[in-house]
């Protein structure tokens, strides 16, 4: 499943429980502010996922922070949609 905002994705969650994200198109998705938001929560929920070029978080670690990680995705479409920023490809 990929959840997508202004047609880049946000989070991928696989059958199998694996979480992937795809940070070079957060700005995209959420706009510039909101963007470095997301990228910098996600460093702060799963630092060593974030450090990779795409990051990777195993079934066991989204299972800990799905909680978490729910609220704080929530958090950021909610932000996002509040300042309406419009990322730099769409303008």
């Amino acid at each position: 499943m990929v959840m997508k905002r202004q047609g880049a994705g946000l989070i991928e969650v696989f059958g199998a429980g694996n979480v992937r994200f795809r940070p070079w198109k957060f700005e995209r998705a959420l706009g510039t502010s909101s963007g470095g938001h997301y990228r910098e929560g996600l460093r702060r929920l799963v630092p060593r996922a974030m450090s990779m070029k795409y990051p990777f978080v195993s079934a066991d670690e989204a299972e800990r922070i799905a909680p978490a990680l729910f609220e704080f995705v929530r958090e950021v479409l909610e932000e996002a949609e509040d300042t309406h920023e419009v990322s730099n490809t769409e303008r």
